[in-house]
């Protein structure tokens, strides 16, 4: 309960908690209104571990059909058995693009974004796992960092940055 106390109290919320012998324990969390709930896939880059929200997300993938087109290193995959088209998105390297730091595995995944939101994907080291997470928005000076939109605090108390796809 200690975790979750100060977890809570990170957030610049607050936790209740009411017991009485025999009857029960209500906890009871307050949480700021400025914070959301989303369904998150974590990614590992580098020493670094990044999330990104599964709204976004529409299939991943091994690290196959990497092309350069115009100078620009794009993903090519077919347009699958009922379509005969092709299509290039533009292939984001986040250990570059966010300079993490340790290296890079050669042989990472590659997670597409859905065409309505950007026609990108994003090449990462390793996919970890997906969780349910507490969001806090970045405010003030961080919320003009392009590429995160802001960060969680797991379990552990380790905070991870959640990535902004639309901006990175």
């Amino acid at each position: 309960m200690d975790v979750v106390a100060s977890t809570v109290d990170d957030l610049d919320g607050e936790l209740h908690i009411d017991s009485e012998l025999g009857e029960g324990t209500t906890v009871r969390l307050e949480l700021p209104v400025t914070l959301a709930i989303a369904e998150v896939l974590f990614v590992e880059v580098g020493d670094e571990e990044y999330g990104v929200p599964i709204k976004f997300v529409e299939q991943i993938g091994p690290e196959i059909g990497v092309e350069t087109q115009d100078g620009q290193e794009v993903l090519v995959s077919d347009g699958g058995e009922t379509d005969d088209s092709s299509t290039a998105r533009e292939l984001i390297r986040l250990d570059e693009v966010l300079d993490t730091p340790g290296q890079s595995d050669p042989n990472g995944m590659v997670i597409h974004i859905r065409d309505d939101v950007r026609q990108i994907a994003l090449r990462c080291d390793s996919v970890r796992n997906q969780q349910e997470v507490v969001i806090k928005p970045f405010e003030g000076v961080l919320e003009s960092v392009p590429g995160l939109s802001g960060a969680t605090v797991l379990g552990d108390g380790d905070v991870v940055n959640i990535l902004d796809v639309e901006t990175i």
